[in-house]
């Protein structure tokens, strides 16, 4: 099952940047699958993207 990654609103892009090191982190931890290499990859999808 494929599961979007909630967007970051009202930070600035340094805080995301230090936010997705501890996602992508947490995810290899617990053997969860992140096809974005990037936060910023989840920003281009816009709302509803499944």
């Amino acid at each position: 099952m494929t599961r979007p990654i909630a967007r970051f609103e009202g930070v600035t892009d340094h805080e995301r940047d230090q936010a997705w090191k501890h996602i992508r982190a947490a995810a290899k931890k617990f053997g969860v699958e992140v096809n974005e290499s990037d936060w910023r990859e989840i920003a281009k999808g816009g709302k509803g993207r499944h």
